[in-house]
């Protein structure tokens, strides 16, 4: 009998000292799963205000805003781009004073300073503008009077948008961090309530839905991010991605789930791709690829390549190395410095800005290890239509042409006017015979356009693809000139084929 009660004793002990176990890691968990709801709710409004504001800053300050309206007004004296360039001077000081009400950093705090700089010697530039009556001033004149250095300020652009990622990724660090606790709790719960009693399991079952909470909003703030966010292993596999991704690469979430990163970027450039990337995954940091003379870019599931701005960060999860990439899709950017680079008749890129992307794809090609061609459409019979009817007539064809070349050519090339009646189209990732192919849609369509006063004209298109071997890019376009130069009429409306 006395045996027995010890036993009975025994086992009450044991089970009161399991339900005190379980009751303790129960109240532990629950306050852990409480700090960590607190502080993903107050991380994540603080970096969805962030985020926010610096959209507006770059919306308002960057060149679909400010300096957008600012140098067209310049270039076309249209009290509507200047006005229009009032509304977002003051636009962009109050982003900017509200991304100062933030606690910031050291780096946040500079870059802030560089653009505020940059907006007040955009200011004077203003001021000078809405207050002195200039239509007898030249643009060129103009240009060079209001002037602004604003590489600080983009840069400073580019360091909040680095900054705010870095921001998110640490926050995802720190979210995963605490659920890989929570995790540990509820296995230590489980093992001492099999041992306890089974009654327990509704209280696991409160906590695992308390997972699933932290769980979904973890994935609300990875959908929230405005730009393509991907997470990938070690072997460049996706294992999670947002709602954006699926939008810029036009993929089902089914598709991605299945693919690489390499999947992702024109077939050219996978190999030196990943080579980078596995280098960088080792590494353990956090960067942007590439450099502002280096473009990247990435192609869509219809084919589409099209030029994008990529941060790419490491960290360690569940004993293996993974990587988060942040993709930003420029294409529309990128127009818009075209545009704004353009010479004042066609509004395509000059001579000087051609040469400056020739020799950036130069730079670029040599560091992945790809090729690109060139060509140079000239115009047939152009000296003689001048002659016929008049220099304005001529300029009429010229834009004319320029805008159908435009229309005519895919979204990753680069067509700017060379020459005169010359016009040159850089091709990236393109091999000769791509480039031929190209070349021929060309010369059809010019054919087939009936232009200013019912004529018809045709163009002779003379390409090459660009060896990394030679040493200057522009002897290497002068030397496409040199058929062009010589054809008699019997052979205008052809293609040439210049090898180096």
């Amino acid at each position: 009998m006395k045996r027995a009660r010890r036993r009975t004793r025994l086992i009450a002990i044991v089970l009161l000292t399991a339900i005190a176990v379980i009751a303790a890691l129960c109240l532990n968990l629950e306050a852990n799963l409480g700090v960590l709801n607190a502080s993903w709710q107050s991380q994540a409004l603080i970096q969805s205000d962030k985020r926010e504001t610096y959209r507006e800053l770059t919306e308002s300050f960057g060149y679909g805003g400010f300096i957008h309206h600012f140098k067209n007004y310049v270039i076309r004296r249209d009290d509507h781009y200047l006005a229009a360039a009032g509304i977002d001077i003051e636009n962009t000081r109050q982003a900017l004073q509200r991304y100062r009400q933030f606690t910031v950093t050291d780096a946040e705090r500079e870059a802030l300073d560089a653009l505020s700089a940059t907006l007040d010697e955009y200011y004077e530039k203003f001021s000078f503008l809405a207050s002195n009556q200039l239509d007898t001033v030249t643009v060129n004149d103009l240009d060079a009077q209001v002037k602004v250095d604003d590489t600080a300020a983009f840069e400073g652009l580019r360091v909040l948008s680095k900054l705010l990622v870095d921001s998110t990724q640490q926050t995802m660090s720190e979210i995963d961090s605490g659920i890989q606790d929570a995790r540990s709790h509820v296995i230590s719960i489980l093992l001492t309530m099999l041992a306890a009693m089974a009654g327990f399991g509704i209280v696991i079952w409160s906590l695992a839905k308390r997972l699933e909470h932290s769980f979904t909003g973890l994935r609300t703030v990875f959908d929230a991010v405005p730009d393509a966010l991907i997470q990938a292993d070690s072997k460049g596999r996706i294992t999670e991605f947002n709602q954006k991704a699926t939008e810029i690469f036009g993929y089902s979430s089914k598709e991605l789930e299945c693919m690489t990163i390499e999947d992702l970027l024109p077939e050219m450039i996978r190999e030196a791709h990943r080579q980078q990337r596995e280098e960088f995954t080792e590494s353990e940091r956090k960067a942007a690829m590439g450099d502002r003379n280096l473009d990247l870019c990435a192609k869509r599931k219809n084919g589409e390549v099209f030029p994008v701005d990529i941060s790419l960060g490491t960290f360690q999860h569940d004993l293996e190395k993974k990587a988060i990439v942040v993709l930003r899709d420029i294409w529309e950017r990128k127009a818009m410095e075209r545009e704004l680079s353009g010479d004042y008749l066609t509004k395509l890129p000059t001579r000087r800005a051609l040469i400056s992307y020739l020799q950036d794809e130069v730079q670029r090609s040599r560091k992945i290890d790809t090729v690109f061609s060139v060509m140079l459409c000239d115009i047939d019979n152009f000296r003689e239509i001048n002659e016929k009817f008049d220099f304005q007539t001529g300029d009429e064809i010229l834009i004319d042409i320029a805008n159908l070349l435009k229309n005519s050519v895919r979204k990753i090339d680069i067509l700017g006017r060379w020459d005169g009646e010359e016009f040159l189209v850089l091709c990236p990732h393109t091999g000769l015979h791509g480039a031929e192919l190209l070349a021929e849609q060309l010369r059809k369509r010019v054919e087939d356009h009936p232009v200013q006063r019912g004529l018809r004209l045709t163009v002779s298109i003379s390409l090459t693809e660009y060896s990394l071997d030679e040493q200057n890019i522009v002897d290497a376009i002068e030397s496409l000139r040199v058929p062009l130069e010589k054809k008699s009429p019997d052979a205008y409306n052809r293609i040439w084929v210049v090898d180096h």
